[in-house]
């Protein structure tokens, strides 16, 4: 196990000093610290105009897919944008549109997800600890992401955040029907 562990850090290590030597990369982490840099500023203030929208609306929120037109009513033109597709928090998104009801319900799933995503990778079985860390490493990445973009309303992206939760949340069961497999082709 220690040989394959030094493999995975080798592997990250490679992984890390290419993503490093790309400067066009290097450019963007350096700017995300940057609150004038053009798409940090725009982002602050489709936050801030998603507050604005939520004040007038904290219970009801302003209707599923209703987010652009309330947009375009509060900022008529961001960057010469008149309406804008979302808010670029997926915490936000939920709250403006939905309202206050399904943010806490949407948080509480989160929450259950990432104690199922803990409780799993304690699991000895190989094939499960892989599935494990896998699905909630790309679940952690996805929800990261989703704090600066809404990608999981995306029909390429979503339907994977939510596979991704599903297997998450129903990987114990999963997780114990191979451990009692092992178990009994053991004996």
């Amino acid at each position: 196990q220690r040989k394959d562990l030094l493999k995975v850090i080798i592997l990250i290590a490679i992984i890390i000093i290419a993503l490093f030597s790309y400067s066009p990369l290097l450019d963007r982490l350096r700017s995300i610290s940057d609150f004038s840099y053009p798409s940090n500023a725009q982002r602050i203030l489709i936050w801030k105009t998603t507050l604005e929208i939520i004040k007038d609306y904290p219970l009801t929120g302003v209707g599923m897919g209703e987010y652009p037109l309330f947009f375009s009513k509060y900022k008529p033109e961001v960057n010469g944008l008149r309406i804008h597709p979302h808010a670029h928090n997926i915490f936000l998104q939920i709250w403006v549109e939905a309202g206050i009801g399904a943010l806490v319900f949407f948080i509480v799933i989160i929450i259950l997800i990432l104690k199922r995503g803990i409780k799993l990778l304690k699991y000895e079985s190989t094939f499960s600890r892989l599935v494990s860390v896998v699905s909630f490493a790309s679940f952690i990445g996805m929800l990261t992401q989703n704090q600066v973009d809404c990608t999981i309303y995306s029909i390429h992206i979503g339907p994977f955040f939510f596979l991704l939760a599903g297997i998450i949340f129903y990987g114990e069961k999963l997780a114990l029907k191979i451990k009692d497999k092992i178990q009994e082709n053991a004996k």
